[in-house]
């Protein structure tokens, strides 16, 4: 028999952090696991099943010291269990008793597999709180029907949902981004037969209380699921997701002796192929300052899922938006080096961005700064890394921001820089960076192009554990630098640059045509 483990998996347990001797679960669908989640003293395995889409599961445990430490696995009859071995080098799996075979995949390969999210409000009574659960959850078990909400389409029959799986299918994925499913289909459940009851005459009741308190209920339910999986099947693993939900935030309100609003909120952690969903007791729409009262609850999942402890991936900044929603940046394309095929350095490693960024460049917003704004384009590229990834709630900034914070810093700077067109480079945008979010920026010099080479091994490094684009100046031009491809042994080396020149609309299919994102 065997089994299919993604290489990063591996590392992960051959890699578990001290005080993980208990082990935790292993995530994947049959034979094919692609996560792990560590188990955490204030971890339940409820919390295990609701953080993972529905039709991943957990097919098994891991120890790190023997089969009799595993934790339970609820949703497998013969569960798989891993021991990984005291000298932490080796793993071994088993099933029933029975070793099985193991072949390591360097990609996690999700190409036939569908991201199909659903997500609502619901509002109730403090004291109606246990009712309207279980009254939404019998609303939802009658569910017979999916829309997609983003292209406007229904899906009624089998025939329907296999002609769009179909069209799914054309999608391919391609370039740098193996990390699963990028392409979300965003869903809204229906019945098509009308609720017997609606018509039945009701009696309503007048609550004597004046001003009841009224609590919101967030669903946000995720099914990773096989394009072979039928529409009834699809809509069954959908409708278990949001009934689990709903019994979770039900448990919650009951532990609480002063409800409030509790949401469910996805997440898509880089690293980690399949989006993450976690209860917070917050309105994700509006975080306000709840991300330092949220600083247990994070670090537990931080702990949990191996995420570095010095990043901030699971702020309530970071939960991925549903539907169409107007906020900064939806205007501007995301990630585009994602796009983009491998360089054919021989025997390289590449190295990119870690995190998501808007690709600026000239002439967006409205704003013509064709011949002087690519350092300004190049840093609002950063800013809004840093932004996406949780580190600040700053906006990113306008070039006549970046100028009056230039000024502000630097006692020498005349305030006819405002409003100028006057080209800044690495030095400035060093000082700006420490003035606007007190953070400390490296300048690395080479006296020419061809010297560049030289710090191959610094930008690997700096990929691999800051994970920040870097802007690359000379003369007066400046670029953006999202990925390395280098091949340690040979010194060959090849860069991938974002080119805030452009200044054409966001076709991302002629941005990387014509060169504007590439090696």
């Amino acid at each position: 028999m065997s089994l299919h483990v993604w290489e990063f998996v591996k590392r992960q347990l051959l890699e578990s952090k001290p005080g993980s001797d208990n082990g935790g679960w292993l995530i994947g669908t049959g034979r094919r696991i692609i996560g792990v989640i560590q188990r955490d003293r204030g971890l339940e395995y409820d919390e295990v099943y609701n953080c993972i889409p529905g039709g991943l599961y957990t097919v098994g445990s891991y120890s790190c010291k023997d089969a009799n430490s595993v934790p339970k696995c609820k949703d497998m009859k013969s569960p798989i269990v891993c021991i990984v071995k005291s000298d932490r080098k080796t793993l071994s799996f088993f099933q029933d008793g029975q070793q099985l075979e193991c072949t390591y995949e360097e990609d996690c390969c999700l190409d036939n597999y569908l991201h199909i999210r659903t997500c609502f409000l619901r509002e109730t009574e403090v004291q109606r709180i246990q009712f309207d659960c279980k009254r939404y959850r019998d609303q939802i078990l009658k569910a017979a029907f999916m829309y997609d909400i983003q292209r406007n389409v229904f899906f009624f029959s089998e025939e329907e949902w296999i002609t769009f799986v179909k069209s799914s299918s054309a999608i391919k994925r391609k370039g740098l981004d193996v990390l699963g499913p990028r392409i979300v289909h965003e869903v809204l459940l229906g019945n098509s037969t009308a609720d017997p009851s609606s018509a039945a005459p009701t009696i309503s009741i007048a609550n004597q209380k004046k001003n009841p308190k009224k609590v919101q209920m967030r669903i946000d339910a995720s099914i990773l699921i096989s394009k072979e999986t039928s529409l009834k099947e699809s809509l069954k693993i959908l409708i278990d997701k949001i009934s689990s939900q709903f019994i979770g935030l039900e448990k919650a309100f009951m532990s609480k002796s002063s409800p409030c609003s509790l949401s469910w909120a996805t997440f898509r952690p880089s690293g980690i192929p399949y989006p993450i969903c976690m209860m917070v007791p917050a309105s994700v729409d509006a975080p306000g300052n709840m991300d330092s009262k949220l600083l247990t609850l994070r670090k537990k999942f931080h702990i949990a899922l191996q995420l570095p402890l010095d990043k901030p991936l699971l702020r309530l900044r970071n939960v991925v938006p549903f539907g169409v929603i107007e906020k900064e940046g939806a205007d501007k394309l995301m990630n585009v080096h994602r796009n983009v095929k491998h360089s054919g350095v021989k025997g390289g490693k590449v190295f990119t961005v870690d995190g998501d960024y808007l690709y600026c460049h000239y002439m967006q917003d409205s704003f013509d700064d064709k011949g002087w704004g690519c350092a300004y384009r190049t840093f609002q590229t950063i800013c809004s890394w840093l932004q996406l990834q949780g580190y600040t709630n700053l906006q990113i900034p306008s070039h006549r921001e970046i100028q009056e914070a230039l000024v502000a810093c630097e006692d020498n700077q005349k305030t006819s820089l405002i409003g100028s067109k006057q080209w800044i480079g690495a030095i400035e945008l060093q000082m700006v960076l420490k003035y606007r979010y007190g953070i400390e920026a490296r300048v690395l010099h080479v006296t020419s192009g061809a010297d560049i080479n030289t710090k191959a091994r610094f930008l690997a490094k700096h990929f691999e554990t800051e994970g920040t684009p870097v802007m690359i100046g000379g003369g007066y031009l400046a670029y953006g630098l999202v990925g390395i491809d280098w091949n340690e042994a040979t010194g060959e080396c090849k860069y991938l640059i974002l080119d805030p020149h452009y200044t054409g609309n966001e076709n991302i299919t002629k941005i990387i045509k014509d060169g504007w994102c590439g090696w």
